[in-house]
């Protein structure tokens, strides 16, 4: 009788032995599809991410460019020329600024200073169609929503005083990417440049005796993803050729 219920009870173990075995088996392909499952998701994210940063990448790109050609475009305007360097007639019908004393102009000498002075000192902020005189201009108006509101109606935009023309990247005859217009402005601070270099006269920086003045330029532009913006500052010196 021992030897019977020994038999028998080996049978009964071998009988459910694979069942055991296969029961353990099912947490670890369920682990094994989880594992699956968290690794496609972190694949999907990441690449989600790097389309990501390279599409704002992109975005400040573009708008940086833009911003570096408003910033050109103000220089020509300080100089009173077109694009092609060509002289600037003065008149609204040839796109150019008129020195007059109703309208904001680059001066020439201490006395045109003082008429800009005068039509720009009580207004704050202190500019008009983009020429500014230092006063009343905050200082980095555009990290301020507030001022930076202020300041956009008060600026010049690309080509409005040059007749530049906003040109597509790579078209024939097209030297600047096309700045996107409604979101892209340029500020030019007019300061003497005995008062903008307090610190000593660098012979660097020192503009011609005729026309005395150091200019600020701030261009802005925004990008087409919400709070894409791109900030170029630069000071230019009249200087002649032959000086």
């Amino acid at each position: 009788m021992p030897h019977i219920a020994t038999a028998a009870n080996t049978a009964h173990t071998r009988r459910f032995a694979p069942l055991r075995a296969r029961g353990a088996a099912l947490p670890i392909v369920m682990l094994m599809a989880l594992l699956g499952v968290l690794l496609v998701l972190w694949a999907a994210r990441a690449a989600f991410l790097g389309e990501a940063v390279v599409g704002n990448d992109a975005d400040y790109q573009r708008a940086l460019e833009t911003a570096q050609a408003l910033v050109r475009d103000a220089q020509v305007d300080i100089e009173g020329l077109r694009p092609d360097g060509s002289p600037c007639k003065t008149g609204p019908a040839a796109g150019c600024r008129a020195l007059a004393p109703e309208g904001p102009f680059f001066p020439q000498n201490g006395e045109d200073f003082n008429t800009l002075y005068a039509l720009l000192a009580a207004r704050k902020p202190s500019c008009l169609q983009g020429i500014c005189i230092a006063d009343g201009v905050a200082s980095q108006f555009w990290s301020d929503a507030a001022a930076f509101a202020q300041m956009v109606p008060l600026a010049a935009r690309y080509g409005q005083f040059t007749g530049a023309q906003q040109t597509q990247e790579g078209q024939e005859g097209g030297p600047v990417p096309a700045p996107p217009a409604p979101q892209a402005w340029y500020w030019v601070e007019v300061l003497p440049f005995q008062i903008s270099l307090s610190g000593g006269r660098a012979a660097a920086l020192e503009p011609d005796a005729d026309r005395p003045y150091v200019y600020r330029i701030t261009a802005i532009a925004k990008g087409r993803k919400p709070g894409t913006m791109a900030v170029v500052q630069a000071v230019f010196v009249w200087k002649a050729q032959d000086s």
